[in-house]
Parts: C-alpha cells; sequence; structure tokens
C-alpha cells in the first residue's frame, strides 16, 4: 500500500454498497487472454454486462461526459510517467476539493473500461480510503500491480454514483445543468 493509500475504519453505507455492488460485482468489463493458443474474453466480475448495449463511439462518448464530470482533469499516461505526473497533480491538487483520474490505460480495454476497471480493482483490493472534505466524501483510489502503480484517483462519492448512473442509463451527453438531476433515474434516494 502506498503512501497515497491509508487503513481507515469503514462505515458503512448505502451509497457505498451501491459503490461497491456497480463496481466490483457488477464491473461492466471484459478482457482478451490467451488460453490453449486462442484468444477469450474474460469477465472481471460474472455479474457485469461488459457495455454489451454501447457502441464504440458510445463508449467514446461515456468518456467525453465522464471527463466533463471532473473537469476534464483524466490525465492518460505511459509507465514511465506515472510517478511524475503523480507528484505534477499532487502540486496541482493539494486543494483536496479537486477531482482527477490518473491513470495508464491497458490496451486490451480502452480508455473508458480501464477508468471502470481501475475502480473496481482499487474497491476490490482495498486500495483505497475515504476522507470527508467540507461534509463531502472523497475517494482516494489506487490501482497496482506487480507493485507497479497503474492509476489514482481522488473522485467524489457523488461523482462515483454518477458515472454509475451514466452507465446504467446510458447519460453519454452532457449536462446541462451541474445540478444532482442525473440522480433521478436511479438513485434519486440520495437527493
Amino acid at each position: 500500500m502506498s503512501e497515497w493509500i491509508k487503513k481507515i475504519d469503514l462505515t458503512i453505507s448505502n451509497k457505498l454498497i451501491d459503490i461497491f455492488d456497480f463496481y466490483v460485482l457488477h464491473c461492466p468489463v471484459s478482457y482478451s487472454k490467451e488460453v490453449k493458443k486462442e484468444k477469450v474474453k474474460v469477465k472481471v466480475s460474472n455479474q457485469g454486462d461488459y457495455f454489451k448495449n454501447y457502441s464504440s463511439t458510445e463508449i467514446s462518448a461515456l468518456l467525453r461526459t465522464m471527463k466533463k464530470d471532473i473537469n476534464n482533469d483524466i490525465y492518460i499516461i505511459g509507465d514511465n510517467n506515472f510517478k511524475n505526473k503523480y507528484n505534477e497533480l499532487c502540486q496541482k491538487y493539494s486543494d483536496l476539493e479537486f477531482e482527477f483520474v490518473n491513470y495508464i490505460p491497458n490496451s486490451d480495454m480502452g480508455k473508458t473500461k480501464t477508468i471502470f476497471y481501475s475502480i473496481r480493482n482499487s474497491l476490490a483490493h482495498g486500495m483505497f480510503y475515504i476522507k470527508k472534505v467540507k461534509n463531502i466524501n472523497y475517494y482516494y483510489l489506487e490501482c497496482a500491480k506487480d507493485k507497479k502503480i497503474k492509476a489514482q484517483m481522488r473522485l467524489k462519492e457523488s461523482t462515483l454514483l454518477k458515472w454509475i448512473n451514466r452507465y446504467n442509463n446510458k447519460i453519454i451527453k452532457e449536462d446541462s445543468n451541474n445540478g444532482n438531476k442525473w440522480y433521478k433515474t436511479k438513485f434519486n434516494k440520495y437527493i
């Protein structure tokens, strides 16, 4: 566990349950794996539906709206630049109210799916902590493989729920307002 992720006493809320339910139990990502010299799709979660109702154009549109949700602060970087970008982001985002996603894309998944996969791995492997800033929960998420950091994110709880709603309801156009109206389809219990 890096210095970025701290051990916490976790309070289980309904929002956290919804976040775990989607990103861990129903993660909509699969990847290719070679089995007996043949490429097969491997499900990240047996419960997920794997972007099956999405075209590649819609997946790209989903990423664009996700970027808008966090002021375009999604950074795609290579292995060699991760630590430099992380240090730059820590300086730029010393104000803890800013959200960002810093990740190395998985070439087999594409950009959007890699973000969902990284969130899933962070939660599933306990590589996260939740910090309350001005009464808002911020999730610090980190995804690593073979002791190499692949993603670090600081996202509001509401953003994680918003992305679930965007995915589940195919809300891939930019919102005309910045309010919480997006909750009204599935997550109206949080208004």
